[in-house]
């Protein structure tokens, strides 16, 4: 309830509309440009089937077919004393007196259900969809869209190409919207922030009550809440701003018009199911059987009849639900009367929701003249979206008033139970108590256990001293690899190193300070390990492989190049006198490229081969050693 207070006033935070008009002439000096934005409304001139652009005026030499008024459908408007039809193409064109000169502009372009192409001062800014001269040619969309543009001079020129053949009525429907920059930008961000309130109120609704269903299976009433949640939510997404359009835009826009009504007839069907489980007593068996007809054989008619002509059902749809809340409305006061558990609730959200529903498609349809608004899955302002939300809130409430008085009787017979049975409640205590306890000393134990087992591991598969691989993670790794590379037929290094000298490196200058060494040449192979797959592993006491996946011969050697060069820059203390010396290593290569025919061993020991030729031509230096398996 305190959310939507707080939210309300969002809902006025609308452009003010225009007063004077004068044959597509519309004045707009004098306006609070700093803290208004404004409805482009009012009688443009109009072209119809012609798709001109800003050159095509600059020449004067058009004639006017006529004056349109925006927002409003272009059907049934008479031009050269002959009505237009639904479907069709044509240009509107405006000219505003604005003394913004310099400003910079924002034009807020509504989700309109036709492609289009705009201009702004004979620059195009906009455009949805492709604009054609007919179905073929054409294609529509429908995202939201804000532009921004540098006012120049005391006018603006607005030059619209819209087309529309295949979904709902053709025109300027809603209202094109002119401010400053930073104002065009806070509309924009109130209503995404209202529609992501709507949202995520009803998806939050709607997952909780079917989570409390899980817990509660014999209250069917909220998985039927719960389904109408969510597929309101749903329906959300593909209205008004247009959210699921900004992330998926080549989502086709016929099916987005499926899905929002097919979504808002089932969350009526689901409403229905949930009444009447809620009041059995109240609801005739015939009044459910009437709202899930009406509910299948409108979301058949959505699924198989031509998106266009949706919005002629929708109205009879909305006529079919009116007469059938007359029974929702009964048993929600006779529950109220009668103090059953949450109807003052369920009568508070359905009376918002039926008040708003009455406002939006009849006075803001039919007293306004816009009888489109009735099939429109734009709502005017989403006062609508308000009630809707208002109405799950109070709904929610009112199922929380059930539980709870179902809670209130459960306590009772509870502490009725407890008084008779005090002893036994000591009892199963204490025995708590000790189970807790005993579950206290498992948890230990576990905790223990798996500390031992990481330790374990880390001693199974890791060298103590290096932290480098052991021998046997070396082999699963490469089994892994080989069959790997086998599959995919690339290429398998190994790089097999030896420290040349370290026997007598380690008499000269101790175990603890070969160790050492042993400690900075695995940190410098771990290094140079990089991609997923490298491992560096300590072979022998010595020794060091290093496992490269989809290497090449000539990378590895790139790699063993870099390892020598790093080691040899490891420069050791040998006495006063001679100074220091480097360390060096002799590095073994082996490529191949895995088949099922060879063992992956063979690989390592071709790299140990070339590892002891290279010590054999000299140390410190790199030897390879032929390809294998193709």
């Amino acid at each position: 309830m305190l959310a939507f207070l707080f939210f309300f006033p969002v809902f006025f935070l609308v452009a003010q509309d225009i007063e004077e008009e004068v044959s597509g002439l519309i004045d707009l000096r004098g306006i609070d440009w700093a803290r208004d934005v404004i409805n482009l409304d009012g009688k443009w001139e109009f072209f119809w089937e012609e798709l001109l652009i800003p050159e095509d005026f600059s020449e004067n030499q058009l004639p006017k077919t006529g004056l349109i008024e925006v927002p409003g459908p272009w059907e049934g408007v008479e031009l050269n004393g002959e009505p237009l039809s639904r479907t069709g193409y044509g240009t509107y064109r405006g000219v505003f007196f604005v003394e913004e000169a310099g400003q910079l502009l924002g034009l807020k372009i509504p989700g309109v259900l036709n492609s289009y192409r705009i201009w702004a001062n004979g620059l195009e800014v906009a455009s949805a969809g492709e604009v054609g001269e007919n179905k073929e040619e054409k294609t529509s969309h429908t995202v939201p869209q804000t532009v921004f543009f540098q006012a120049e001079g005391d006018s603006l020129e607005l030059i619209i190409q819209v087309a529309s053949f295949n979904s709902g009525p053709g025109g300027m429907l809603e209202s094109l919207t002119l401010g400053r920059a930073e104002n065009i930008l806070a509309l924009e961000n109130n209503k995404l922030s209202y529609e992501f309130l709507f949202l995520g109120g009803l998806l939050v609704l709607g997952f909780y009550h079917l989570i409390l269903f899980f817990f509660r299976h014999k209250r069917i009433s909220l998985i039927y809440f719960g389904i109408f949640c969510l597929l309101l939510g749903l329906r959300t997404i593909f209205t008004a701003e247009g959210i699921f359009f900004r992330f998926v835009q080549d989502f086709s826009l016929a099916w987005g018009q499926r899905i929002e009504n097919l979504t808002y007839f089932l969350a009526v069907g689901a409403a229905a199911l949930f009444f009447k489980n809620i009041f059995p007593r109240y609801l005739p068996r015939i009044w459910i059987a009437l709202s899930l007809s009406f509910t299948a054989i409108f979301s058949l008619l959505v699924l198989f009849v031509p998106t266009g002509y949706l919005s002629y059902f929708r109205p009879v749809f909305h006529i079919l639900y009116l007469l059938l809340g007359v029974f929702v409305l009964r048993a929600l006061f006779l529950g109220t009367w009668k103090k059953q558990p949450g109807s003052a609730f369920f009568l508070t959200g359905t009376i918002v929701l039926i008040f708003w529903g009455i406002y939006e498609f009849l006075f803001l349809g039919l007293l306004n003249g816009s009888q489109f608004m009735l099939g429109s899955p734009v709502l005017h302002d989403n006062l609508f979206n308000a009630a809707l939300l208002f109405f799950a809130f109070t709904t929610s409430l009112g199922l929380g008033s059930i539980g709870l008085e179902n809670l209130k009787h459960q306590e009772e017979f509870v502490e009725d139970l407890q008084e008779k049975n005090e002893d036994l409640e000591i009892q199963l205590i204490d025995r708590i108590k000790e189970i807790e306890q005993a579950n206290d000393k498992i948890e230990q134990q576990e905790g223990e256990i798996a500390r031992a087992h990481k330790a374990l591991e880390k001693v199974s598969l890791r060298d103590p001293l290096t932290e480098a691989w052991n021998r046997r993670y070396l082999q699963e790794m490469l089994a892994g690899e080989w069959e790997k590379g086998a599959k995919e037929k690339t290429h398998l290094s190994i790089l097999f190193l030896d420290i040349d000298d370290f026997q007598l490196f380690n008499q000269k200058y101790g175990h603890r300070v070969g160790d050492e060494l042993l400690i900075k040449i695995s940190g410098i192979l771990n290094g140079l390990s990089r991609r997923p797959g490298e491992i560096v592993s300590r072979y022998g006491g010595e020794e060091f492989v290093f496992l490269l996946p989809q290497t090449t011969q000539e990378w590895a050697m790139e790699i063993g190049e870099q390892i020598r060069r790093k080691v040899e820059g490891l420069y050791l203390f040998q006495d006063s006198s001679r100074g220091y010396r480097p360390v060096t290593v002799s590095i073994g290569i082996a490529t191949a490229i895995p088949d099922e025919s060879s063992i992956p061993e063979s690989l390592i020991a071709q790299a140990e081969n070339a590892m002891f030729r290279a010590k054999k031509e000299g140390k410190n230096q790199i030897a390879t050693d032929f390809f294998f398996g193709e």
